[in-house]
């Protein structure tokens, strides 16, 4: 279970410093399942990426807004995309190797859901080295052999296909609750967003109330959250339900130029 933000606009804003700060505060404040106990404090994570360079970092700590402007920050080219991830552990100890984003081969891969068994497939299990004990970690392996056998060709396309191609073996033999995912790689983000809406923890755990994700806007700048963020200025839209939206790496943004 975790929070999770994508951001596709200037990283020398003033907005991005404070959608940053706003969701680091959602580690301790951010919704959770009814019955849970509050916080996404079990580690959190970045992937950014300028026109110049970009940066990857994992902490099994508590996210700490100060700790995590300080990692943003350290790109400042402009125009860029941004994933973070705060982690609620439920599979999986508190450890670097369970901590989201996953990254392989420059794309990486954050998740919010439960997979509770995978189908047999062609997914070659020691292709891809599991660093740790996850579900989402396993979801992603799964979803990088499939790209794979696009002849390495790691494009927005072939990736949304190899995640939709995963999804629907999940969804035909597999118990799940979330598919819900955040994949970014050098050409830009995709986001897809699916809750099992038939799932018995559903109704129990209200989760139709947790697996949200928003669409926020404003100006030159687009922002995916699990949860709306006290930011002036944006206009916010909750997703429906199996919903994919793709954001690509404006290489020619008129932000990034000199």
């Amino acid at each position: 279970m975790c929070r999770m933000l994508a951001y596709d606009g200037d990283l020398n804003s003033k907005e991005y410093q404070e959608i940053l700060a706003s969701f680091a505060i959602l580690g301790e404040n951010g919704c959770v399942p009814c019955g849970i106990e509050k916080g996404h404090l079990d580690g959190w994570g970045i992937h950014s990426s300028d026109t110049k360079d970009s940066i990857y970092f994992r902490s099994i700590n508590s996210v700490d807004k100060k700790n995590l402007l300080n990692k943003a920050n350290q790109l400042n080219n402009d125009y860029g995309q941004t994933v973070v991830h705060l982690r609620k552990a439920t599979v999986g100890k508190n450890a670097i190797c369970n901590t989201h984003p996953f990254m392989r081969a420059g794309i990486s891969f954050s998740h919010n859901g439960s997979i509770h068994a995978f189908p047999n497939s062609t997914f070659i299990s020691d292709r891809h080295f599991r660093e740790g004990h996850t579900d989402s970690e396993t979801f992603f392996m799964r979803i990088i052999d499939r790209i794979n056998g696009q002849i390495g060709d790691s494009s927005l396309d072939n990736i949304k296909n190899a995640l939709l191609e995963e999804i629907e073996e999940i969804k035909n033999i597999s118990e799940w609750t979330s598919l819900t995912c955040l994949i970014k790689s050098p050409n830009g983000i995709i986001i897809n967003y699916l809750w099992n809406e038939k799932h018995p923890d559903v109704e129990k755990l209200k989760l139709n109330e947790y697996y949200t994700f928003y669409i926020g806007k404003k100006e030159n700048i687009t922002v995916i959250s699990s949860e709306i963020l006290n930011v002036d200025g944006f206009i916010w839209e909750k997703l429906n339900n199996d919903t994919v939206l793709v954001l690509p790496f404006k290489i020619d943004n008129e932000l990034s130029r000199s």
